[in-house]
C-alpha cells in the first residue's frame, strides 16, 4: 500500500503530468522499464504500479490510452505494465501493492497464455486489453497514488457546527426546525424546465422538462443551440404529447422568454402561469440534471476535456464537427 506521498499536489490533488480519477492519481510513463524496475520507480514516487481492480478504473485507463494513441496504428501503440502478476504462484494473479487476488480481470481472448509470461500489460495492439508478458521485458508502465485533496472529517464538521451555532443544533435536534416539503397537487399542475450547459463549450445543450407531481420527464433533448425558438419548439412538442401544464417553473434565462409568452397566452395573466426564480430552487429539474450528468454527460465531458488536452479538437474541420454533433446527439439521447 502507499505509505508516503512525495508528489506536490496540483489543483486536482495530483501533480502535473498525473491524471485524476476517483480518489487516485495515475502516471502514464513515457520511458520503458522491466516490471520490477517499474515497480521500484513507482515506489520512489510514493506510488505503486497501478491496480485496475474494477471496471470503471480499468475503462478509464483504456480510454485514456486509446485517445492518447488515437492517430497511431496498432504497431506503434505502446504497451503498459500494471501491478498484476502471478510470480509467486502460477495462475494465481495478485496485485503487487495490496497483495490482493484479482477478482476483476480484462484479459483478451486466449490470455493469460502462461509459460514464462508472469506480468500483465495493457496491450496497445489490441486496444489495451490485458495480456501476460515476460516480466524482464521493457515496456511503459502506469503508476498509481492516492489523491491528496484535503478531506474534512465528519467529526470536525460536527464540532465546528456546535461551536458556531449550538442553539441551532439543539433546536434541530429537538425537532423544532421544520423542513420545507415539496408538494404539487396533481399531474400537469406544474412543470419544471431548464437547460443544462455542462457541454455548451462544445456547442451541446441539453433541454429538459419534468412534471412536478409524477416526476415524468416530459422532454429531454440534445440541441446545438440555446435559443428561445428552439426551446419553445421542444416545449410545444411535449405539450402535444402530454397536454398543456397549468404552470411552468424556470430560471430567468432569456432562452425561456418565448415559453413564458406562450404560457401567458394559453393560460392567462395574473395567475403565475410562468414562475421564474433561481435555478437552485427548481428542485425537480436540478435533481434530473444531477442524474443526467452522473449517468451520461460526465462521460462526454471527460472525453472532450481529454481530447482538448491532447490537441485533437484543433484538427477538426467544420464538416467533421457537424457530422460528429449529429452522431453524438443521437447517442446522448439513446443513452
Amino acid at each position: 500500500m502507499i505509505s508516503e506521498r512525495k508528489m506536490a499536489s496540483g489543483a486536482n490533488g495530483c501533480q502535473d503530468g498525473w491524471e485524476s480519477f476517483k480518489d487516485k492519481c495515475f502516471l502514464f510513463s513515457e520511458d520503458q522499464k522491466s516490471w520490477s524496475d517499474a515497480k521500484s520507480h513507482c515506489k520512489s514516487l510514493g506510488a505503486q504500479l497501478a491496480e485496475l481492480k474494477d471496471f470503471d478504473t480499468n475503462e478509464f485507463a483504456k480510454h485514456f490510452l486509446n485517445l492518447k494513441y488515437l492517430f497511431h496504428n496498432e504497431q506503434t501503440r505502446h504497451n503498459f505494465f500494471i501491478g498484476l502478476s502471478d510470480q509467486d504462484q502460477t495462475n494465481v494473479w495478485k496485485w503487487a501493492g495490496s497483495g490482493e487476488t484479482a477478482d476483476f480481470t480484462d484479459w483478451t481472448s486466449g490470455e493469460p497464455s502462461g509459460g514464462s509470461e508472469h506480468c500483465t500489460v495493457l496491450w496497445g495492439y489490441i486496444g489495451y486489453w490485458w495480456n501476460d508478458e515476460e516480466c524482464q521485458k521493457q515496456f511503459q508502465y502506469i503508476c498509481e497514488a492516492d489523491n491528496t485533496l484535503p478531506v474534512v472529517q465528519r467529526y470536525r464538521l460536527r464540532e465546528s457546527l456546535h461551536r458556531i451555532n449550538e442553539p441551532g443544533i439543539q433546536e434541530r435536534r429537538q425537532g423544532r426546525l421544520s423542513r420545507r416539503v415539496y408538494s404539487v397537487e396533481s399531474a400537469n399542475r406544474l412543470w419544471h424546465i431548464d437547460t443544462n450547459h455542462k457541454l455548451i463549450r462544445w456547442k451541446f445543450v441539453i433541454a429538459g422538462g419534468v412534471d412536478g407531481f409524477s416526476r415524468l420527464i416530459t422532454f429531454l433533448r440534445c440541441l446545438d443551440n440555446n435559443r428561445a425558438p428552439t426551446l419553445l419548439e421542444c416545449f410545444k412538442q411535449s405539450v402535444v404529447r402530454y397536454g398543456l401544464p397549468n404552470r411552468v417553473r424556470s430560471d430567468k434565462g432569456m432562452e425561456n422568454t418565448l415559453i413564458a409568452d406562450y404560457m401567458i397566452q394559453q393560460r392567462g395573466v395574473g395567475r403565475r402561469s410562468m414562475i421564474t426564480g433561481k435555478s437552485v430552487h427548481n428542485q425537480r429539474i436540478e435533481r434530473l440534471w444531477r442524474d443526467v450528468f452522473a449517468g451520461v454527460l460526465s462521460y462526454y465531458y471527460n472525453l472532450f476535456i481529454t481530447w482538448k488536452i491532447l490537441g485533437y479538437l484543433t484538427h477538426w474541420t467544420s464538416i467533421i464537427y457537424l457530422l460528429y454533433t449529429m452522431c453524438l446527439c443521437t447517442k446522448l439521447m439513446r443513452n
